[in-house]
């Protein structure tokens, strides 16, 4: 998915792993009552990994909250 494997997965979550010889990075996504959850852990398997995710994740905060409204729309039942 996106160049992420899903490593675990349960009724209403999943879990999303990518890695790269500086970082490994796991997406945990879940999805209740028309809602949608994201946790990001991170795991700096080298230094440049935690030098990259500084900038990096100011971008990731700017995209990750419109990514699950568009996935809260998408699961929440018609009203």
């Amino acid at each position: 998915m996106a160049g992420w494997q899903i490593t675990g997965r349960g009724q209403n979550w999943i879990r999303l792993e990518a890695a790269s010889w500086f970082l490994t990075g796991n997406l945990l996504v879940q999805a209740a009552d028309g809602r949608v959850s994201l946790a990001t852990i991170l795991r700096y398997d080298r230094i440049p990994g935690r030098l990259l995710w500084s900038p990096l994740s100011a971008v990731h905060r700017r995209l990750a909250p419109g990514l699950l409204h568009d996935a809260a729309a998408k699961i929440r039942p018609p009203q």
